[in-house]
């Protein structure tokens, strides 16, 4: 077997290779030609063996042939050298290149041992399943008797149909045992991912971060707090904050909770608890009490005096004794005035004599801060355990609370205890019970963004390791200097030499920006847009509602009454535009960097610096941004400013841009002369004659141009928003537009907007940001941590970083799906989203095979602007854009890291029929990959186990995917070859094979193991159980479909070699799609599959009825066809009697209307008069449409040599039918051949009456009805006769209509492009008039054939049973739903079901509430039945 795979596929590939254009590599390459000849040698040895089998000693030919096997593999796939590419710098240092060298033998070794784990566990699984699937299976015994007897040659065929049938069964039955065995590496993979991520996760700190065992947020920072645990990480979150933020981490928390506030996401009273857990005011401080700040430090307060204060001390005297003469309870204090400063020792310290000794005191000649202090119990009675230390001045009482600690002493007396840090905006009197917060106090949500943000920086608290806690000897004080030095500064403490730049980029196309007013007040059917959004965050529009000072119901029948005022319409749009898919959460997320920018004391003092040194400013003079040096936002809106773009779009950036205009925000776009308004031309002209005079005054004007602006004021005051409210900054003149081609064969837009924004970026890194996603204020607060990973600090001193030593090129981190809530379909494709982008990210890059998978990873700006950009955009291969830049890195033996403690959120789609586009889109991409040079150049040069990981990291999921699909279809005809070879299940079963057995577990299951690994991973066992068993039906019926899209989303563009952009639009979760919609997106790829398999099952039954044997139910084969015909269906919103009734009869008059004409009277080309998208768009046409377009297409692009193969196939197929069926189907034949003349005569008569539909349906009730009733009426047998008997009579007229047509085709050579011929000479006329009737003749030939040889009575009949399938599942779905609304409660949220009692039908949902009879009265509050848009995909909502 392995000898006849491999002389096989060395054939194909040698017969590929000189196909394109491989001969020349006789010369240059010849190792390609000797590889495959030594392969064809040692394959010819093998199958030499089945000769020799009956030889004396077979064993040592088969030994001779492994050993050779063996060896070529080892030389032929020997690691090679990275890089592949030139492009990585090399350090000189030895000690380095050792360290690196070690690190990847390491690396080797551990993905090595990773591997021959997981194919040892392969080995077993095949061993004991997989094998006994073929066991007994062999020719001499399983088809002897089928073979040998009761051959019939009435026919004329060799062989009788049971040997045929049995001799198909059995190479069906080893494709299947081939098949198995080699997807099976696919799903031991997944268990790989979901037992080694699961460590991986484990080890990283993130077990149980998301339980709600886990609710209650210790916020102290006092020593006791930090030690309570055995494990190192579980200190208190306060101390966790401290250690990463730095000693004012306060601040930060403060201003987390007004940031989680102005989001709505929690009210004024959840955020006083959390400021009170902490021990601070709110953010700003102007908002409190005057003597609470008073008595607060700040960062910059310094101080003539401190102040040392005991509350509680270990070793008091007894009482009644005299505490008179008493010593200070501390000997001396240790002060340091800020990061790495020396230390300040004290020991004559002033006594207060009131608290004897409890109270001491020092002074200080000169004002100075304080950043941390030690202090000592050398030689005292007393140990403080309570303890505080206030600063002041020298003749004042006034103080400030600088430090607030317990302290705990172990048995042996300690004689320096520290370093306890001053904590600004600290309140006094803050015990420990005072310094809890329970999560569960906050809405859900809430309190799940919180979680995750407190614990995840336990592990960032790692790499900020701050001094020891305790020293025992006071001889070490100069290693507390040291160690307090080589402490990595906190996000508030360190410098902005020390942080990494950073851009961020917003490419998009014509994405929604604002939802408007009118897409907000349209209805779905039921509700309006907004009130659906409201019932999916209804606690947030309450706090919204509380906010502004206004009642819920009130806000929002104001806002559909259009009775508020702009300034309450904008805040109600934006909080619209937040939880959709928009380029405005976008943008508001990718703000929250540049807060936290601004919140940072030395950034602020950096740019206070340069203002007083009178640096030029880099951005214009009209703002003044204090962080411009540090970020930069890019908007890169591809469609801004053009004559057909969308005009609400560019005034909602306008916006947005005036809205920030504080924040280095920037806006980058194409212009074009001929395709811009005429505001932007004039603005652009202006700009370049003031930076370009040598052009102005040349009298060149470039027509096309990247141009980056930015807000600089409304023209007039109070004026409305317009493009004169810019300000151009930098303009890049191009010769050639953005997009580089022609018509369909043009460059990916996405990539080549990247690279339009990207010539303008100025940061060290980049983060490139799709269209729908967003940030939160604590989750931008570890941006700078997490960036220092591409340099990370020395080891050695801890300050210093080698610029030589890049850890990584492109940095990944987790992704919160915020569609989660957005129903059912958007809670599936968030757990899939969300598995990938922990567990099993975290696996390949420990794998160090992690590509890039999209956005928003941050990567090195310097190494990829000039190593090839972020993607690459060559038509029909890069449609796949982002993950060819991990291809990039590892060719140049770049890294590609993940990082688990930073979460960006993002959306998905939450439309059923949208998300099954979304991965057809990127399985077509997938393909696109497999033909690029870059998947060939790093295939050839890794070797065997790198290659196993980057098969999986690249195109696995999606080949794996069609090959499943594949081995279904196998599978059902492989029953039907067996039954009708009569072999039946007992005669399987007793050769000892499991085929005779249905299977009770599918292998499917094993891909949601990653999922539940993680859920118990972060949510604990019994917490991710209870999240993960009820979301499994909705799981495996959606991924049943959509597997299905994935599979033939490879099949189509392997056939085609074509991989166009999908634009799924990303609608709204309640947005209803219809019946057409459904048929136009799945006729092909789901609904004639099913009707398939379907078929063949009835055949296979009947064929058992008829000889009186069991057949296997086949449970998962004919579940798995039922979900592909219902699904869309099912996972429709809004299932009414109204939609029910629209849906019935746009489909209807699509399925039976036909054209008035004929594509003989119709005008050139025949292509643009049919109607295929529109209202008027029938069944007829578009299959139509599709037969002219694939042989024109076909005819054009590919040699005749290729039709005369497609003729060969449907003749061989044909042949195979004919040999296959037994002598009792051809009678059958005879009668269908009668009544297909009978249907030739009807079309013929329908042609010539101006196609009336009586006459269609005559026709098809003789073609197919009558057929079906008589072998109702008759015996059992006929069922299996007369399906095989159609099947033959269709083969024979496609085969004999391929033959006609090739005639034809090299007859008339029909040119598709003749409308673009010369009409200047009257020979040039002559020449376009004879192609233009060629290709008229050609398209009446096409459609005389479509009409007379059953292909469009084939789609018809198929429309039907799709239309009965439809209404049947529909009226389910209507009647749940009138039941409480139980399936919109399912299907999208349970606040628009219905209170009203049972099979009381759904009312529109009411924002805030009211009685069941004030529901009942509410109204759409518009017209229409769109959802709301997200705007994704060229889409605009």
């Amino acid at each position: 077997a392995d000898a006849a795979i491999l002389l096989v596929t060395e054939v194909l590939t040698l017969v590929l290779g000189l196909f394109q254009g491989r001969r020349s590599w006789f010369q240059s390459r010849r190792i390609w030609f000797l590889r495959r000849i030594f392969y064809l040698l040692i394959a010819s040895i093998g199958l030499m063996m089945v000769v020799l089998e009956g030889s004396s000693q077979p064993w040592i030919l088969t030994c001779f042939y492994w050993a050779v096997r063996v060896g070529l593999f080892i030389c032929l796939t020997r690691p090679a050298e990275t890089p592949f590419l030139p492009g990585m710098p090399k350090t000189s240092r030895e000690s380095t290149s050792q360290e690196e060298g070690n690190a990847k033998e390491s690396i080797t070794q551990y993905r090595a041992c990773i591997w021959f784990l997981m194919l040892a566990f392969c080995l077993v699984f095949e061993t004991f399943l997989v094998v006994p699937l073929a066991s007994g299976i062999k020719y001499r015994d399983f088809c002897e008797d089928a073979c040998s007897f009761g051959l019939d040659y009435s026919y004329g065929v060799l062989l009788s149909s049971s040997c045929i049938s049995c001799s198909g069964a059995m190479m069906l039955i080893w494709i299947i045992v081939g098949l198995t065995a080699f997807f099976d590496v696919y799903y031991i993979f997944y268990l790989g991912t979901s037992i080694i991520g699961y460590v991986m996760g484990h080890s990283r700190g993130l077990s149980n971060i998301l339980a709600t065992a886990q609710s209650h947020v210790n916020l102290s920072t006092s020593p006791t707090a930090a030690t309570q645990s055995h494990d190192g990480m579980t200190m208190s979150e306060g101390v966790a904050m401290r250690k990463v933020f730095g000693v004012g981490w306060r601040m930060v928390w403060s201003r987390l909770a007004e940031a989680m506030y102005a989001e709505c996401l929690i009210s004024e009273e959840h955020v006083n608890q959390m400021v009170n857990a902490a021990g601070t005011v709110r953010w700003p401080p102007s908002r409190n009490d005057h003597g609470v700040l008073e008595s607060m430090v700040s960062s910059t307060d310094t101080f003539t005096k401190l102040r040392f204060v005991a509350t509680e001390c270990r070793g008091e005297p007894r009482r009644g004794e005299s505490r008179v003469g008493s010593s200070p309870c501390i000997s001396a204090l240790y002060i340091f005035t800020h990061v790495g400063a020396e230390p300040k020792k004290f020991d004559r310290l002033q006594q207060d004599d009131v608290n004897n000794g409890n109270d001491v005191y020092v002074t200080f000649d000169a004002p100075c801060s304080v950043y941390a202090v030690y202090f000592s119990v050398v030689g005292t009675r007393r140990d403080p355990t309570k303890w505080r230390l206030e600063g002041g001045w020298v003749h004042s009482d006034a103080t400030k609370l600088l430090i607030q600690a317990e302290v705990e002493y172990d048995r042996r007396r300690k004689d320096i205890l520290g370093p306890f840090f001053v904590e600004p905006w600290h309140k006094k009197d803050m015990g420990p019970r005072q310094s809890m917060l329970n999560l569960d106090d906050l809405p859900a949500a809430a309190a799940e963004r919180l979680a995750f943000f407190v614990h995840s920086l336990h592990g960032l608290a790692q790499v900020n390791t701050e001094a020891p806690g305790r020293v025992v000897e006071p001889t070490l004080r100069d290693d507390l200097v040291k160690a307090e030095k080589m402490a990595v500064p906190g996000l508030l403490d360190c410098h902005v030499g020390t942080m990494p730049s950073l851009t961020q980029i917003i490419p998009c196309y014509d994405e929604t920006v604002i939802n408007d007013e009118g897409m907000l007040r349209a209805s779905d059917g039921v509700n309006t847009n907004l009130a659906f959004i409201i019932s999916q965050y209804p606690e947030e529009w309450r706090y919204l509602a509380q906010n502004i000072g206004w009642e819920p119901d009130a806000l929002y029948q104001d806002f559909i009454g259009s009775r508020l005022p702009d300034d309450l319409t904008m805040e109600v749009r934006l909080w619209a535009a937040k939880r959709s898919q928009t380029v405005a959460r976008t943008i508001v997320g990718a703000i929250q960097y540049h807060e936290v920018l601004s919140m940072l004391p030395k950034v602020r003092e950096s740019a206070s610096r340069a203002s007083q040194l009178h640096q030029p400013p880099v951005l214009p003079s009209t703002a003044t941004p204090t962080h411009e040096h540090v970020t930069q936002l890019i908007l890169a809106h591809q469609t801004f400013g053009r004559k057909d773009s969308i005009k609400a779009n560019d005034d909602a950036v306008l916006y947005l841009l005036e809205r920030y205009k504080d924040f280095p925000v920037f806006l980058v776009f194409d212009y074009d002369s001929q395709k811009s308004r005429e505001p932007v031309t004039g603005l652009v002209k202006s700009a370049m004659d003031k930076m370009f005079p040598a052009v102005r005054l040349g009298g060149y004007t470039p027509q096309y141009a990247s141009v980056m602006a930015r807000y600089k004021c409304r023209v007039g005051a109070g004026s409305a928003l317009t493009y004169g409210a810019l300000e151009v900054v930098e303009i890049l003149p191009r010769c050639y537009s953005l997009r580089i081609g022609t018509n369909d064969f043009q460059t990916q837009g996405k990539a080549a907007n990247q690279l339009s924004a990207l010539r303008f970026a100025g940061g060290h890194y980049i983060q490139m940001m799709d269209a729908n996603m967003g940030a939160t204020f604590g989750e931008a607060c570890k941006v700078p941590l997490i960036l220092r990973q591409f340099q990370p600090f020395s080891t050695r001193d801890f300050k210093t970083t080698d610029r030589k030593r890049v850890q990584c090129r492109i940095l990944g981190f987790r992704e919160v799906i915020f569609t989660e809530r957005h129903g059912v379909v958007g809670s599936i494709m968030a757990s899939a989203e969300w598995s990938f982008g922990t567990i099993c990210q975290r696996f390949l890059a420990g794998l160090d095979i992690r590509m890039h998978y999209g956005h928003p990873d941050f990567i090195d700006a310097f190494w990829a602007s000039n190593r090839g950009s972020l993607s690459k955009a060559s038509p029909e291969i890069n449609l796949s854009e982002d993950i060819f830049a991990g291809f990039n890195a590892r060719m140049r033996g770049e890294r590609s890291s993940h990082s688990d403690a930073l979460a960006w959120e993002k959306g998905r789609e939450s439309s059923f029929n949208a998300a099954s586009q979304f991965f057809v889109k990127v399985s077509k991409g997938s393909v696109g990959v497999m033909r690029s040079r870059d998947l060939k150049i790093i295939a050839e040069l890794l070797n065997i186990v790198d290659n196993m990981s980057f098969y999986f990291a690249s195109i696995a999921f999606y080949l794996n995917n069609w090959l499943i699909d594949i081995s279904l279809q196998v599978y059902v005809l492989m029953f039907v070859l067996l039954t009708m070879s009569s072999l039946s299940l007992q005669d399987v079963g007793q050769l000892g094979s499991m085929l005779a057995a249905e299977w009770a577990v599918s292998m499917g299951i094993i891909a949601m193991l990653p999922r539940w690994f993680e859920l118990t991973l972060e949510y604990g066992y019994f917490e991710g159980f209870v999240k993960f068993v009820p979301s499994i039906p909705g799981i495996m019926a959606a991924f049943t479909f959509i597997n299905k899209s994935i599979a033939s989303g490879v099949f189509e563009a392997m056939m085609t070699g074509e991989a166009k952009y999908i634009g799924t639009g990303r609608p709204n979760a309640n947005t209803h799609y219809t019946w057409k919609q459904c048929y136009l997106l799945n006729c092909q790829t789901h609904y004639y599959p099913a009707l398939e398999v379907f078929m063949w099952y009835i055949i296979y039954s009947s064929l058992n009825v008829q000889r009186d044997t069991a057949s296997l139910p086949m449970f998962f084969i004919l579940g798995t066809a039922a979900v592909w015909l219902v699904a869309p269906i099912i996972f429709c919103p809004q299932p009414t009697f109204s939609s029910l009734y629209k849906d019935l009869g746009e489909f209807w008059k699509f399925v039976v209307a036909t054209p008035k004409v004929s594509v003989q009277h119709m005008p050139n080309p025949v292509e643009k008069s049919l109607h295929t998208e529109d209202s008027q768009a029938t069944l007829y046409e578009m299959w139509l449409l599709k037969e002219l377009q694939q042989h024109k297409k076909t005819f054009h692009r590919m040699p005749p040599l290729v039709h005369a193969g497609t003729l060969f196939w449907n003749i061989l197929i044909l042949f195979m039918l004919v040999g296959l069926v037994p002598a009792s189907v051809f009678p059958f034949v005879w009668y269908l051949f009668v009544a297909f003349c009978f249907h030739w005569v009807c079309m013929e008569c329908w042609r010539q009456s101006h196609r009336p539909e009586l006459l269609v349906f005559a026709a098809f009730a003789v073609t197919f009805i009558l057929p079906i009733v008589v072998s109702a009426m008759s015996t059992e047998s006929m069922s299996a006769n007369l399906f095989l008997a159609f099947m033959v009579l269709v083969q024979g007229l496609e085969a004999a209509k391929c033959f006609v047509l090739l005639v034809v085709r090299l007859w008339l050579t029909p040119d598709a492009n003749w409308t673009q011929m010369n009409n200047e000479t009257r020979a040039d006329f002559e020449k376009r008039e004879k192609a233009k009737w060629s290709n008229k003749l050609y398209d009446v030939l096409v459609e005389f054939f479509y009409v007379n040889c059953l292909t469009y009575e084939l789609h018809l009949c198929r429309a039907l049973i799709i239309t009965f399938i439809n209404l049947t599942v529909q009226v389910v779905m209507v009647l749940l739903d009138a039941a409480c609304g139980l399936h919109s409660c399912i299907l999208l949220n349970s606040n628009l079901g219905s209170s009203l009692g049972c099979f009381s039908f759904r009312r529109a949902y009411r924002p805030g509430g009211g009685s069941n009879s004030e529901r009942a009265g509410i109204g759409c509050g518009g017209v229409g039945g769109n959802g709301v848009g997200g705007g994704g995909g060229g889409s605009g909502g």
